[in-house]
């Protein structure tokens, strides 16, 4: 679109992580020019930062995020794989699920499997290429500005940083808060006389630790390892460019993988599957263990709000934070960002409820999924439904049967990368594939352990 056919004149973004990057995208084909403030000072290259704390840990690409994501930036996937970056099918790898060892099988479904720096650092450099978006970096979003009236918010107040150490107002049609999970925008909209969002939380009380190691091609590109009954156990292996693989080891309720080397193996040995345990005990650690907590998934509920400031919106983990595990973030943020646009599209009068609309659509399948797994677990915190129980109840059966199932495998392999909706796992015949596979085949999970079996009593909470 040329800049002469954008309708508006100016927006601003806070935030320059994927949510803040992939909205100011959207905001470029309708704006004349886009702003992106962010705290950190932008390194020019694919390198950890202060403000990504979540960049040294496992980081999946659902397939439908790579299809959003590429419509948003085509190209994109093949410029991650001239970059070093591999792409993995259901056949180069080993999923667990509940404690049953899933079937290899070909699919058309592939991973991107890539760094959190590289795959961040390849969507800046194409949105910052962009001639209508500039960066602010090393600088502090301060707040919105504007009133409580009709005339909503006017802009932000921004404080560079040393050596500059200046205030700057930048003023704007539009301003989106695409600062995460630690959004300040709340207090914003408090302090300028409009209701704060009420809050969903579902608390696990997560922790985990992430490793780098040394990949070669006799290894699996990835391994899955999700809890099984009786306890709380999770592990991730991941390829990623450079010959080298991540591996996560989490925990709920304080059960966290240690950082040492000897407490790292010994969380990977104690999960329901061997397979990632095995990979360790001969790779070669390139980096030492890096710690982090998460204690619990949130849920901001702007959609809810009978007011809503004009020109002022919040926009990815500011209005949701999912629990990481389940790896839905970045392609949430990339839907939300076709959606901005659409909104965009459809004029400025009554954006932010129009789009928190089309946002809860979005989140809510995601949600729910993330919340019944972990409400799986009798320790969580939140709110539990004769629908949770079935569901989780059900699940496993299906997990049971994709076991020896690969059209089933594959049926719920498109559920959890959001290319088909839940929904479609109660389809008769689904349906009728769990019941006869349950009823015809005995329990066989004893090549994987149950967790309670591996853990014993340490999978249980502490005196």
């Amino acid at each position: 679109m040329n800049e002469s056919n954008r309708p508006y004149s100016r927006a601003v973004v806070v935030g320059a992580s994927m949510g803040g990057l992939l909205a100011a995208r959207a905001l470029a084909d309708h704006f004349e020019q886009v702003t992106i403030v962010e705290r950190d000072r932008l390194p020019a290259a694919a390198q950890h930062r202060k403000g990504v704390p979540q960049s040294k840990h496992t980081h999946a690409l659902l397939s439908k995020g790579r299809d959003t994501l590429e419509a948003l930036l085509p190209g994109l996937t093949d410029d991650l794989i001239r970059g070093g970056a591999t792409t993995a099918g259901l056949d180069e790898g080993q999923l667990v699920y509940n404690g049953y060892r899933m079937p290899k099988t070909g699919s058309e479904m592939r991973s991107v499997l890539v760094s959190r720096p590289m795959l961040e650092a390849a969507v800046r450099a194409r949105v910052l290429a962009l001639p209508n978006v500039r960066v602010i970096d090393n600088a502090d979003a301060l707040g919105s500005f504007g009133d409580a009236g009709h005339g909503g918010v006017k802009g932000l107040h921004v404080m560079r940083r040393a050596p500059d150490s200046a205030a700057e107002r930048l003023d704007a049609d539009l301003v989106v808060d695409a600062g995460g999970r630690g959004s300040r925008a709340p207090q914003w909209l408090e302090q300028m006389g409009y209701p704060i969002p009420r809050v969903e939380t579902v608390r696990i009380d997560g922790g985990y630790a992430s490793r780098l190691y040394r990949w070669t091609p006799d290894m699996p590109k990835f391994v899955n390892i999700t809890p099984a009954r009786g306890c709380a156990r999770i592990g991730a292996l991941f390829a990623q460019e450079d010959n080298t693989f991540i591996v996560t080891l989490a925990g709920y309720f304080g059960n966290c993988a240690p950082t040492d080397n000897d407490g790292f193996l010994d969380f990977a040995k104690s999960l329901a599957a061997p397979d990632i345990f095995e990979v360790l005990r001969r790779a070669e650690p390139l980096t030492d263990a890096v710690p982090a907590r998460f204690p619990g998934s949130v849920r901001r509920r702007y959609d809810r709000l009978a007011r809503l400031p004009a020109g002022f919106i919040t926009f990815g983990d500011a209005i949701c934070s999912f629990n990481p595990v389940y790896g839905q973030g970045m392609t949430v943020a990339a839907l939300e960002a076709i959606a901005l646009g659409q909104c965009v599209r459809e004029g400025l009068d009554g954006l932010p409820a129009r789009f928190y609309k089309c946002v809860a659509k979005i989140v809510e399948t995601p949600w729910r999924t993330a919340v019944n797994n972990d409400l799986r677990h009798p320790r969580t915190q939140g709110k539990r439904t004769p629908v949770n129980r079935f569901l989780n109840w059900y699940i496993e059966k299906l997990h049971r049967v994709a076991s020896h199932d690969p059209q089933l495998l594959i049926a719920f392999q498109k559920v959890t990368n959001m290319i088909a909706p839940p929904q479609s796992l109660l389809t008769p015949g689904v349906v009728w594939r769990v019941l006869k596979g349950n009823v015809m085949r005995p329990d066989d999970r004893s090549e994987v352990r149950r967790f309670g079996d591996a853990l014993g009593q340490a999978g249980r909470p502490k005196p």
